[in-house]
This record gives C-alpha cells, sequence and structure tokens, in this order.
C-alpha cells in the first residue's frame, strides 16, 4: 500500500504541483471521495476521469484503498447525495447546473471543506467544476493547474 500511496504522490506531483505534500495528498483524496457523488449527479453522463488526468490518479488510488471500508465514510452523506441527485434529476442546462454548484459551495463545501480553506488560505476548485467551465466556454482540455486554485 505505501509504493501505491508513493505513486500516486508522484502523479499528483507531475499533474498539478511539485509541492504538493503527502498530508495534501491525503485531503484532496478525501474531498474526492466525499465530492465524487455529488460531480456525478450534477454532471450525469459526462465522465470526467475520461477526460481528466487528476481525477484518473484519485480514482487508481481508491481502486487500491477497495476492501478498507472507505464507504462508511461517507455513509452518513448518502442522504445528502441522494437529494442532490434529485434536484439535479431534468436539469438540462448550465445555468441550472451553475445554481446547483453555486448553492452547494455556499452551503455544503465551505462547511465540509473549511479546514482546508482556512489553513492553506485558498478555496480549491475541484477538477469537474474546472472542467465544466472551461467546456462551456470552449476550452475543454486545458486543465490549467492555475486556474484550479485561486488566492
Amino acid at each position: 500500500m505505501a509504493a501505491e500511496f508513493e505513486r500516486f504522490l508522484a502523479a499528483l506531483r507531475a499533474n498539478l504541483n511539485d509541492s504538493v505534500t503527502s498530508e495534501s495528498a491525503i485531503d484532496m483524496l478525501s474531498q474526492h471521495l466525499v465530492t465524487k457523488p455529488v460531480f456525478d449527479a450534477v454532471f450525469d453522463g459526462y465522465d470526467f476521469a475520461a477526460e481528466n488526468p487528476v481525477a484518473q490518479v484519485m480514482g487508481r488510488m481508491l481502486r487500491v484503498l477497495e476492501g478498507s471500508n472507505l464507504e462508511a465514510e461517507t455513509e452518513e452523506l448518502e442522504g445528502f447525495y441522494e437529494s442532490v441527485r434529485e434536484r439535479c434529476a431534468g436539469i438540462d442546462n448550465a445555468a441550472g447546473k451553475q445554481r446547483v454548484i453555486t448553492e452547494l459551495y455556499e452551503r455544503f463545501f465551505s462547511l465540509a471543506f473549511s479546514k482546508t480553506a482556512k489553513s492553506l488560505g485558498i478555496v480549491y476548485t475541484p477538477v469537474q467544476i474546472v472542467d465544466f467551465i472551461s467546456a462551456q466556454c470552449g476550452l475543454a482540455g486545458t486543465h490549467a493547474p492555475a486556474a484550479r486554485h485561486h488566492r
């Protein structure tokens, strides 16, 4: 498992930033684990992992951790995930999805990940949102790392 984590960390550093620490990699993986069902609901039918190298790295590490009872970590959030799925059902336009994301940031993400924002002094924009915005602006495939972190 330690060797797999080192490969995971090296891949994050290659894709994002050389200064990614073990602790921040674990934080990012935790955020990915918690937020993936939300973004799967908001962007139903769009496979981010197929297009995004960071999402691929996260997915590989989560597969390594299968059997470690990770589901128990997000079990309490299933009701929340279901409410997001219900709310997103039928939204077929960017404005509606943007409204849902904005409300999620204001109500959920700012509370769930406030420690990360406070300790780093940044707000992390999940890769899925950067990809969605890029696609809406005709910039799909650009994956600029600087676009993911805002001071």
